[in-house]
């Protein structure tokens, strides 16, 4: 017996139609989670070997201070930095693991900004072309994120050699360089390399030039967008492992409303004068219909 199918109270109009990307980012939630279901069990794959490094640093460190519990060498200054210099190689061998998500994340980029455009998306087609065209530049901002990673660590490890309080402190400045100016670059020249045919030089100079314009609302949205990564910074083996998997199954939603609100920065300061027909694109305004068009003839 068939099932009987009601008709709709009221007839499909353009102006049910998101219309802004706020309501894109719902529209996508609603129709397209299961696919970045599908996205978030990609990406904690490509992110099983930090999760392992994460792990064997808990483990050693646990293990190192339980041995030295209750000796002489506990109180010992060698002891603090036998456990320093194992997180600093750590670290290290931490850049390629970061290469590889990387290569994870080139194609999640591309599926996410062709759902930012509210078009038709084949998951396996898309996420490799997004391999395939984004992963070079993903490659290298994520071996620099992973050396500057490991070189603020080394700082970190250092400010406490000084005996002044003052020069530890200034010590600590690339650090807040590193938090509070390279990471947003980085994270806006991430969405900006599915979009633009740019070389990385050319897409890092555009994505300072959209974080000068404004930094506060960029550095807050990023802040928010971060949250997720907070039970990482929690010295514990849990929290760690519950931690690491909260925030790489919920990336793809996180990245999705990073995209969305970058795309109105970029319509600000970039695509008005550049790129036109990127102007609200993925919403069905008059204006977006209107470069639609344009583009299309």
């Amino acid at each position: 017996m068939k099932r009987k199918q009601k008709a709709a109270k009221l007839d499909y109009t353009r102006q049910m139609l998101p219309q802004t990307r706020k309501a894109v980012f719902f529209d996508v939630l609603r129709l397209q989670w299961r696919n970045l279901l599908g996205l978030s069990l990609i990406l904690l794959l490509f992110s099983l070997p930090l999760l392992v490094s994460v792990l064997v640093r808990d483990v050693y460190s646990g293990s190192y201070l339980a041995a030295l519990s209750g000796t002489e060498q506990a109180s010992e200054p060698e002891a603090g930095y036998a456990l320093a210099y194992f997180e600093l190689i750590r670290r290290l061998v931490n850049i390629p693991l970061l290469m590889l998500f990387c290569v994870g994340l080139s194609g999640a980029l591309r599926v996410l900004r062709q759902y930012a455009w509210e078009e038709n998306v084949h998951l396996p087609t898309e996420f490799f072309k997004g391999i395939k065209s984004n992963c070079l530049q993903l490659l290298i901002l994520g071996g620099l994120g992973g050396l500057i990673i490991a070189l603020c660590v080394l700082v970190l490890f250092f400010s406490g050699a000084y005996s002044s309080g003052l020069l530890s402190a200034i010590s600590l400045l690339p650090i807040a360089v590193s938090v509070f100016l390279i990471l947003p670059i980085f994270a806006i020249c991430a969405v900006m390399i599915p979009v633009y045919s740019n070389p990385l030089g050319a897409n890092l100079k555009n994505a300072r030039y959209v974080y000068s314009a404004s930094p506060w609302s960029i550095l807050a949205t990023l802040a928010v967008c971060g949250l997720f990564f907070v039970p990482l910074m929690i010295p514990n083996l849990l929290c760690h492992v519950l931690g690491h998997l909260l925030f790489v199954l919920l990336l793809p939603v996180t990245c999705l409303g990073w995209t969305l609100f970058l795309y109105g920065k970029f319509d600000e300061t970039i695509n008005e004068a550049l790129c036109p027909e990127l102007v609200g694109k993925g919403l069905f305004t008059e204006q977006s219909i209107k470069n639609k068009n344009t583009t299309e003839e």
